[in-house]
């Protein structure tokens, strides 16, 4: 690493299929400090797995807030992370149905 920017510095978001790209930037920076994935994407990672997705391995600490679960949305419902939070219940979340949307 000649950039002087050290891994245990880089905290990583992303949101739907960003959460999992996240997870592959960790999988290629060895000691990635954090990465928060935001309603990981569902389809095509759960629940057959056609690409690799977030997992807890990818940063020293990955913490995912699921809001639109696979049912209701097309959010990954299953715990991935070290912490994982479900808002509403990992649903649709309240004020999204005013808009008339299902998902996140």
């Amino acid at each position: 690493n000649n950039t002087g920017i050290e891994a245990k510095g880089i905290h990583l978001i992303g949101h739907s299929l960003g959460a999992h790209m996240a997870g592959v930037a960790g999988r290629q920076i060895s000691n990635l400090e954090r990465i928060t994935a935001l309603d990981p994407a569902g389809p095509l990672y759960y629940p057959i797995q056609v690409f690799p997705a977030l997992s807890y391995e990818d940063a020293n600490f990955v913490d995912v807030i699921h809001t639109s679960n696979l049912t209701t949305g097309y959010g990954y419902h299953e715990p991935i992370g070290d912490m994982d939070f479900y808002p509403n219940g990992g649903n649709s979340q309240p004020q999204c149905q005013t808009i008339g949307e299902n998902f996140t």
